[in-house]
């Protein structure tokens, strides 16, 4: 089974305004037999949480890809505990190295393998993590937001592993994943509701690669914060 990813990732206004940085990241790999496609959210308040995405979804897509087998036969709550535990090991190594505190990598992180018809995926903080099967998009795992939509869970938080949500599924009649971030969910998630909105299930399921970068270049006075998506497709 063959799968192709593509993925879009835009400033948000603010940081356009302010000439900041994008703390967006997103990363794909394709190795022994697993795709693997993660995105992270740096921590607005954090100074080098762009670092941080990019070592989060670096080290999560090897430890799961090097480890799928394995994961596999664990349950969700071992597989998130490892997970965490990978990417805050990797966070605490460059901090000590760089000379810096772990907090100012803090990120969210998502992330989605597949092997063969087996689906893992990982979920902490805010975004969401979807699919399509057939004609209809789902979501797999939803936003999860604290006290109020401007705090999450994030890698650098304590005791980690108990906010981070894991699953394992078949493929079934799926045909495309995606993973998006809280940029993006602003304007395609209705959050009373808890589902995508009309608009959303319309871009999700029509010619993602070209559709995607035209709705963010349309919307990019709404889209505040960084938005980004990573999406993997069968062909």
């Amino acid at each position: 089974m063959n799968w192709t990813v593509g993925n879009c990732i835009k400033k948000g206004r603010v940081h356009e305004e302010r000439n900041l940085i994008c703390q967006d990241s997103v990363y794909e790999m394709k190795t022994q037999g697993v795709s693997c496609i993660a995105l992270a959210d740096g921590a607005g308040s954090r100074k080098l949480s762009d670092v941080g995405a990019e070592l989060a979804v670096r080290q999560a897509c090897y430890c799961v890809s090097d480890h799928f087998e394995q994961l596999w036969k664990e349950t969700e709550k071992k597989i998130g505990h490892y997970i965490c535990s990978e990417v805050i090991y990797r966070l605490h190594n460059y901090a000590e190295k760089m000379g810096c505190q772990v907090e100012e990598l803090a990120s969210t992180l998502l992330l989605l393998a597949v092997k063969d018809t087996r689906v893992l995926f990982y979920h902490l903080g805010d975004g969401l993590i979807g699919c399509q099967e057939k004609d209809e998009v789902k979501i797999l795992s939803h936003p999860w937001n604290g006290r109020d939509e401007w705090h999450t869970a994030l890698t650098t938080t304590k005791e980690v592993s108990y906010y981070a949500r894991t699953g394992k599924r078949r493929l079934d009649q799926t045909v495309r994943f995606f993973l998006m971030s809280d940029g993006l969910t602003s304007i395609l998630y209705n959050r009373r509701r808890h589902c995508f909105t009309k608009q959303a299930e319309r871009l999700l399921k029509g010619k993602i690669k070209q559709q995607v970068p035209n709705f963010m270049e349309v919307y990019r006075s709404k889209l505040y914060d960084d938005s980004s998506i990573i999406w993997m497709e069968q062909i």
